[in-house]
């Protein structure tokens, strides 16, 4: 199974690096958008765990969304890898928050305020690939499933994906399916 997700992975990576920097811009603007109508629809959600895009990875620009989220005074995390453990931790976000690249190209928060995933209610998910079932191939490294296990299971896991869903990719029993996955075209459910 791994081996044909690593295919997958390969082929969705090089897919994205063929992508220009307009049509890279243009995806971002109109997740950004589908992400302000999912806002409408879910008033009640106020606290948003966001990644930021690794350059070099081409991933989308998601500093979009965190100028809607401020604008509907959201209360915004971000994650950062413990340096020993390797874990995500959770990062609080206020306006006046700068950021700088870790060892990894990840931006991070200058000043750090880790504080508990307690109050999270939505985590946005970077991946390459998503299927119709929200299973999603991200970097291979585990981190966001690791992230999840430890969360409450009422918290919406949102994918932004720069491709539409792909048919089917292969479970493994460590995997946890997104709730959500936000292309440029669409806002995918999979609600069991």
């Amino acid at each position: 199974m791994t081996t044909e997700k690593s295919v997958i992975r390969a082929y969705f990576k090089e897919w994205r690096n063929q992508l220009s920097g307009i049509e890279l811009q243009e995806a971002s603007q109109k997740i950004a958008a589908l992400v302000e109508e999912f806002c409408d629809c879910h008033m009640h959600i106020d606290h948003f765990h966001i990644f930021f895009p690794i350059k070099r990875l081409r991933e989308i620009d998601t500093y979009l969304i965190r100028a809607i989220l401020e604008s509907r005074n959201k209360v915004i995390y971000t994650a950062r890898l413990n340096p020993i453990s390797t874990e995500m931790e959770t990062v609080l976000i206020e306006k006046q928050t700068e950021f700088e690249p870790d060892r990894y190209g990840i931006p991070v928060p200058k000043i750090l305020k880790l504080v508990s995933p307690k109050s999270l209610q939505v985590v946005f998910t970077p991946l390459l690939a998503v299927d119709m079932f929200g299973n999603r191939i991200g970097y291979g490294k585990g981190h966001y499933d690791r992230f999840f296990e430890k969360l409450d299971h009422k918290v919406l896991k949102i994918g932004l994906s720069v491709f539409e869903p792909i048919k089917m990719i292969p479970k493994e029993s460590f995997d946890i399916p997104l709730d959500y996955c936000i292309t440029p075209k669409n806002i995918f459910s999979f609600s069991k």
